[in-house]
């Protein structure tokens, strides 16, 4: 089989550089006054609601909604909506995160084998503290739960993660049983993005892991490599 040779041309001809413009050539910030603004007059303007919102230089405004609910004009310490503060921690003792994963874009390659259990498992990431408590090995089918759904996926072990913390992926492809079980177990079973505030938080929620002990379809797996 001959070599391949890849030759690539620099797309830009220095690293890039955030707002390098502004730092070190001293051009304005695209904001009001020129200057990086702390404080919100579009958050601060409440006749704004609900209104297609563009900057001063005609750039629509994509990153905030319409409705930004009790999110304020000046930066403040707000809780997480779902999290350890809440009082649903008592009924859902850990705090899910939905990270991004590097072998899918959503869902595509999910049906590749090599990308779902040998390179990478979809799996339930916890801390063994976490698991100790709930008699979980790793590779075990665990039962992920709260308020909004239900789904069953292995659990991959690792003191990589904190306690109290269980990261599912995105991406993880629907796939409910007759009794609403998901065992493709998205995560975006357990999100409440109707509820959730216009902030990260909506990518979280509190849930609980225990032990699967039901049984499983011919498809499925008890353990993974």
């Amino acid at each position: 089989m001959p070599d391949l040779i890849f030759i690539f041309d620099p797309i830009f001809d220095r690293p890039y550089h955030g707002f390098r413009d502004q730092i070190q050539d001293g051009k304005p910030f695209k904001t009001r006054t020129g200057k990086i603004e702390i404080f919100s007059e579009l958050l601060a303007d409440e006749s704004q609601r609900g209104k297609l919102h563009i900057d001063g230089y005609g750039q629509l405004i994509d990153n905030l909604p319409n409705d930004w609910r009790d999110l304020p004009p000046l930066p403040a310490y707000q809780p997480t909506y779902r999290g350890m503060e809440d009082k649903d921690v008592k009924r859902f003792p850990l705090f899910l995160l939905t990270a991004y994963p590097r072998y899918r874009m959503h869902t595509t390659f999910w049906n590749v084998p090599w990308l779902k259990g040998d390179c990478y498992r979809h799996a339930a990431w916890m801390n063994p503290a976490d698991a100790q408590a709930r008699g979980i090995e790793d590779g075990d089918l665990v039962r992920a739960f709260n308020d909004k759904g239900v789904g069953i996926i292995p659990a991959y072990v690792t003191s990589r993660m904190m306690p109290g913390i269980v990261v599912i992926h995105h991406g993880g492809n629907y796939e409910p049983d007759k009794e609403g079980v998901d065992w493709g177990c998205t995560p975006n079973i357990f999100l409440t993005d109707s509820e959730s505030p216009t902030t990260p938080g909506h990518v979280s929620n509190l849930v609980q892991v225990e032990r699967y002990e039901g049984p499983v379809p011919p498809d499925r797996i008890a353990k993974q490599p």
